[in-house]
């Protein structure tokens, strides 16, 4: 912005003087025409005629008064002008005045100098105000003297607009043709567009036609070989002869016998394939596993020929990476329960813990990703976890890893323990989070580093804190520990000292909370974490911790128990839950960490409910395995409402979810149900209708 200062000052000078005295003499006429014409007025008025055509003028000269003044001054001459041609003749002159100036005054003292005046201009970009732009002025008085226009001190503001764009001249006369150039070189051919014709997964269309369009460019392969790869696809156009596939997958044990149970009910999508613990009736709880398409399962092997290998009973089953398909709990031969993996390749399943005196995995082992592998907890917490990468030769103690240069800090730390990783088993990018019990009873946090070394945490100093549900965060974890303030939120950071976030109190008696994270967990959502606490009653309530503010919010007044019936599932910035409200009974509820953004979907009227059991994500909300009022079967669930995609038994209720919960893919999704005539066997929707541009011909 720059600045134009002018400045403004008094000055007397003698030769103006004169300037001044004829400035006065003017003056004086003006009254003294003021006076006539008011006086001619009165004269001219006519007494009954109103046509003022034959109103006369008066005209007044001014003549420099020469002796009529002493110092200086004008002779005032008037008179009608009564030919009317504007001069005063002799003839019509009726009379004249001297208008002299009086004499001078004494100088007065000088004045006090005046404000300056300051102007500031800037660009003025396009706009309202100026389409093509501009500069825009403020001017003002410079009142604290500064020599800069403040805001307070502007009076006064316009505006200077470019002018817009002329249109174009008219195009000049065209050239003469210059000589022709050399011939370039031949360029190189370009890639061929390619359609190509494909039948689609009969487990999705079971007639139809795929038309893969795209060039042969060579992405994927080699460039105009006629051959389209699959990174050369650009589009496909998907067209059906009938409507997507749903129904039955599996009838493994033909009636009305169930292929599932609350034991036998494991199931996961891995590299392409669905592997589930299935009951055949020959082989008990096995491992099975559908290829692609819409085909029956087929056993994978028999590990426990005497009895029931329940397959994922604790642990589920785990995409086992480069040197496993599946790693998985089950039972073996020998009657006890361990980690197995199996190839794919070799079809053949191994056993990879084992421990002559019992089970190496039970209900309280935990199994998660660490260091490229997999880290298993030990029954009861007794001893150091394993790791394994999925091979007999790669399973070992974790003290053993190559990481950990020996790993005789690990094993120096675990000497004085006594047990571990019962509560609190949590991989963050600091390390592995466990909870420790020392040999005086102690139980406190303690993080496990990738090189191997251990660093502790006292969150009690006067008692065990007892952590568990710990929580990644950005930086350390959050865990539900106990406190004199009885079990509050805490966080752990390596290179902080433990913190308590919250300061929880049962409402009325002000007695400190028992129950806090123990069925909604801990869940990180848009920069806090909602969990589950009772504070009034023997019901939990929902509440969010902002991590930024620390700030502690119960989110909804009404909703009882989230989580217990459904667990939280996260989509785009939401949490999806079941909960319980006294006028809808068990509804899918959803919150965004936010009062305002917390809602009861009640797919149900009345308080009977509509007991949802499972959900994934799904388009712009979850696909849920709920009962709206004619059975448990697959809705589409969103803010605005819900909509039924399938119901495997609609003369009846298909009970669906009891067993397994509910998978997506690609293709479809797959959940246990019965149709009233095949018990609960596994069943699949293809949402391609929804997800994907089929053409549903004719």
């Amino acid at each position: 912005m720059n600045n134009t200062q002018f400045a403004s000052s008094q000055q007397q000078q003698d030769e103006e003087e004169p300037q001044e005295g004829k400035a006065w003499a003017v003056v004086q006429a003006g009254l003294l025409l003021l006076a006539l014409g008011l006086a001619a007025a009165g004269l001219w008025l006519p007494e009954a005629d109103l046509n003022t055509a034959s109103v006369a003028s008066v005209l007044i000269v001014t003549e420099e008064a020469g002796d009529a003044c002493p110092i200086s001054g004008v002779v005032l001459s008037y008179g009608e002008d009564v030919n009317a041609d504007g001069v005063l003749q002799s003839t019509e002159l009726e009379g004249s005045m001297p208008v002299c100036d009086g004499t001078r005054g004494n100088t007065g003292s000088p004045g006090a100098n005046g404000l300056s005046v300051l102007m500031s201009s800037a660009p003025l970009p396009p706009g309202d105000v100026c389409p093509e732009g501009g500069v825009a002025y403020q001017w003002g008085l410079d009142l604290n003297a500064s020599g800069v226009l403040d805001e307070e001190e502007v009076l006064d503001a316009s505006h200077l607009c470019a002018g817009t764009e002329g249109s174009p001249g008219a195009s000049g006369p065209q050239g003469q043709d210059g000589v022709d150039g050399a011939d370039g070189e031949d360029g190189q051919d370009g890639p061929s567009s390619l359609i190509v014709s494909a039948l689609p997964d009969a487990g999705v269309c079971p007639v139809g036609l795929l038309l893969h369009i795209g060039v042969d460019d060579g992405l994927g392969g080699l460039a105009h070989d006629g051959v389209l790869q699959s990174e050369e696809i650009d589009e496909t156009v998907r067209i059906c002869a009938t409507d997507l596939r749903a129904g039955p997958l599996s009838d493994l044990r033909t009636g009305i016998a169930d292929s599932f149970s609350p034991s036998c009910d494991a199931m996961n999508h891995i590299d392409g394939g669905l592997y589930a613990a299935m009951v055949d009736g020959v082989h008990g709880c096995e491992l099975h596993l559908f290829d692609a398409g819409w085909q029956a399962p087929h056993l994978v092997v028999d590990l426990n020929p005497s009895g029931d290998a329940q397959p994922g009973l604790h642990l589920g089953l785990h995409d086992g990476g480069e040197r496993a398909d599946v790693v998985f709990d089950a039972t073996g031969a020998s009657g006890h329960h361990d980690l197995w993996a199996f190839n794919r390749t070799s079809m053949a399943p191994v056993r990879l813990t084992a421990d002559a005196s019992g089970s190496t995995v039970d209900g309280g082992s935990t199994l998660v990703p660490w260091l490229d592998g997999y880290v298993l907890t030990r029954p009861g917490g007794v001893g150091l976890p394993w790791w394994t990468d999925g091979t007999v030769s790669g399973t070992m103690t974790l003290d053993l890893h190559p990481a950990f240069s020996g790993g005789d800090a690990l094993r120096q730390w675990a000497a004085g323990v006594q047990r571990m990783g019962l509560d609190v088993v949590t991989v963050s990018e600091e390390g592995l989070w466990m909870e420790a019990e020392s040999a005086a009873g102690d139980v406190e946090p303690a993080l496990i580093h990738a090189d191997g070394t251990v660093q502790t945490f006292d969150v009690w100093a006067s008692g065990s804190s007892s952590p568990a549900d710990g929580v990644a965060v950005d930086q350390g974890i959050v865990v539900v520990g106990t406190t004199p303030e009885g079990r509050q939120l805490i966080h752990l950071d390596p290179a902080q000292p433990p913190r308590q976030i919250t300061h929880l109190v049962r409402s009325g008696s002000g007695q400190a909370p028992a129950f806090v994270g123990t069925t909604f967990g801990l869940v990180p959502l848009n920069g806090g974490l909602v969990f589950d606490a009772v504070l009034d009653g023997a019901d939990a309530s929902l509440w969010r911790w902002n991590a930024s503010t620390d700030e502690v919010l119960r989110l909804s007044t009404t909703m009882m128990n989230p989580g217990d019936d459904m667990g939280p599932i996260e989509h785009d910035g939401r949490l999806w839950f079941s909960c319980v409200t006294v006028a809808n009974g068990a509804e899918p509820c959803s919150t965004d960490g936010t009062v305002n953004g917390t809602h009861v979907h009640e797919m149900v009227a009345g308080w009977s409910g509509s007991l949802p059991r499972a959900a994934v994500p799904f388009l712009d909300g979850v696909a849920v395995l709920a009962d709206d009022g004619n059975g448990t079967a697959l809705h589409h669930l969103t803010s605005e409402g819900h909509v039924l995609l399938h119901d495997p038994f609609p003369a009846g209720d298909a009970d669906a979810g009891r067993y397994g919960g509910l998978l997506i893919d690609e293709q479809r999704l797959v959940f246990v149900a019965h149709d009233g005539t095949s018990g609960h066997e596994l069943h699949g929707w293809c949402h391609g209708s929804m997800t994907q541009a089929w053409i549903i011909w004719p």
